[in-house]
């Protein structure tokens, strides 16, 4: 892991305030299937679990206070669902650059003629490409221990019904 990725897994992994429920990582090398060649998922929850949104969100940007996040998504609550807030660390991990030549040649002699930028029938075609590889790192904070281990089999992964909430606050 590079440094910034190597920062918030350090930095989730001594903060006793909480629990890292999962980590997903997906690589995506050698081929590059997404825009983000690498990522990590944090799932997280409180030790202790946090039912108002304004609470979570206080815990969410103290986590990995050291690095300031790319983006974030902020804990709302509506009149109907709370949405989960979460972090984005975005870092370039390497680049990835490649060149080849194409050669294009023609055979029809009448399109030959009117053809420009080609030389007795070929035309030569350099392709030269230099981009970042990405790694993300998402921390995604859960009221609860339950909560985020049900976010992993994708329920309620972004926000939550009231009622919902309100029973594990009741501890269902």
């Amino acid at each position: 892991m590079s440094s910034k990725s190597r920062a918030v897994k350090s930095a989730l992994e001594a903060d006793e305030r909480i629990v890292i429920v999962n980590v997903l990582e997906n690589n995506y090398f050698p081929g590059k299937y997404s825009y983000f060649s690498h990522t990590y998922d944090y799932f997280v929850a409180p030790k202790s679990p946090i039912y108002e949104a304004e609470k979570l969100q206080a815990l969410m940007v103290s986590l990995v206070a050291d690095i300031k996040p790319t983006q974030q998504d902020e804990f709302r609550q509506g009149s109907a669902s709370m949405s989960y807030g979460k972090l984005y660390f975005d870092e370039e991990i390497g680049r990835l650059q490649s060149q080849s030549s194409i050669v294009l040649t023609l055979t029809d002699q009448d399109f030959i003629l009117g053809a420009k930028g080609h030389t007795d029938g070929k035309k030569f075609i350099e392709n030269k490409t230099d981009e970042p590889l990405l790694r993300r790192v998402w921390v995604r904070l859960y009221p609860n221990i339950t909560l985020a281990a049900r976010a992993l089999e994708d329920m309620n992964e972004y926000s939550i019904d009231n009622a919902l909430l309100r029973r594990h606050s009741k501890g269902m």
